[in-house]
């Protein structure tokens, strides 16, 4: 009798967690942009959402570095399914990493897939304020723009490596709290 329920109880541990194993959760994903379930964002958004919950290492984000690719935003006066473009300028200055970010609306292409990183600094002159200094955690960066504003006109960018594509970073943002967000997935320019 204690065998078969010593059996029981390792067959129903065993079926629990291969079960789990396969739930989609991001209840634990940092920033929680979609809410628990994925709820608050649409399929555009939420694939690469999906993609940065699942994605937590940052090693090997070389400096300098420019990444460019598609970006959609969530926000009540844009289309969630339109895809925009963007540009992630990540250099050294005085040995701190510091991001820069600019967004293309409505274009036919990728606008900034050739730019270098000589371009990009010139393209972006705010870069090297002292706000757009990286800050580092353990599975993520962060950016917080205008820290000496209001919480709701700071901008804060999250970014991860891409688990799937090492030249590929995965970068959310929010603004006007989380009224306004961007979710992008940019590769390096070669």
């Amino acid at each position: 009798m204690k065998s078969k329920l010593i059996n029981l109880v390792g067959l129903t541990i065993m079926i629990c967690c291969l079960g789990a194993s396969n739930i989609s959760n991001h209840e634990g994903c940092f920033p929680n942009a979609c809410g628990k379930k994925g709820e608050y964002c649409k399929t555009p958004a939420l694939k690469i959402w999906k993609e940065y919950c699942r994605s937590t290492g940052l090693s090997g984000i070389s400096a300098p570095g420019v990444y460019s690719g598609i970006c959609f935003h969530e926000a009540a006066n844009r289309d969630p399914f339109y895809p925009h473009y963007g540009v992630v300028l990540i250099d050294k200055i005085n040995s701190k990493h510091h991001f820069g970010a600019e967004f293309a609306f409505f274009a036919e292409g990728n606008p900034y897939e050739n730019l270098d990183v000589e371009e990009a600094k010139s393209k972006m002159p705010w870069f090297y304020a002292e706000d757009h200094q990286i800050k580092w955690n353990i599975d993520h960066v962060r950016v917080l723009l205008n820290p000496e504003r209001e919480a709701y006109y700071q901008i804060n960018y999250f970014i991860r490596k891409s688990l799937d594509d090492n030249d590929k970073l995965l970068l959310l943002g929010y603004w006007k709290g989380t009224a306004y967000r961007i979710f992008c997935e940019v590769k390096r320019n070669e």
